[in-house]
């Protein structure tokens, strides 16, 4: 970890309900988080400069949940859960 990045732990709620709750970096999304959609949807992992990268749990408001694995943002691999 470089000396000059601050992390911190928070929750920001936009004027449509989504949130996002968790670790930030130098005020971008930065570690493990939520975000919960204003839909319902819900997506809980890791992020990296602001996006989703990583291991994730994406949740559908239909119920359905995908493990996967996200790069800058996109589900490149993910399975069903039953």
């Amino acid at each position: 970890m470089k000396a000059n990045k601050k992390i911190k732990y928070g929750k920001f709620t936009f004027l449509d309900g989504r949130y996002y709750e968790g670790e930030y970096e130098n005020d971008m999304k930065e570690g493990y988080g939520i975000f919960n959609f204003s839909d319902g949807r819900l997506f809980e992992g890791l992020w990296f400069n602001g996006v989703q990268s990583g291991f994730g749990v994406y949740t559908e408001i239909n119920g359905q949940i995908y493990l996967g694995v996200w790069v800058e943002g996109n589900m490149v691999f993910s399975f069903l859960m039953e």
